[in-house]
């Protein structure tokens, strides 16, 4: 079981990592790799819906933060320099 989290961690940003990972946890298991072919079809799909999920979830947690941090937005913009 260590070396499936080990290799889930190093498989975080690479697109299509997941069917390794998902042929390195299936054969520890005994388990037939045939599966690994028949989500290889869907995998881009499963791809995007977790990328929309998580740009989604990233504009949430900079809409709370904003609104949180009102202030800070006022002190961030320079006054104009004078002559």
């Amino acid at each position: 079981m260590v070396i499936g989290t080990l290799l889930s961690v190093g498989t975080a940003g690479v697109p299509a990592a997941g069917l390794v990972t998902l042929s390195a946890v299936l054969s520890m298991f005994g388990l037939p790799l045939e599966v690994v072919a028949l989500i290889a079809g869907v995998d881009a799909l499963i791809g995007m819906g977790g990328t929309a999920l998580n740009v989604t979830g990233d504009i949430v947690g900079a809409a709370v933060v904003d609104d949180e941090k009102p202030a800070t937005r006022e002190k961030s913009v320079p006054e104009p320099l004078t002559d």
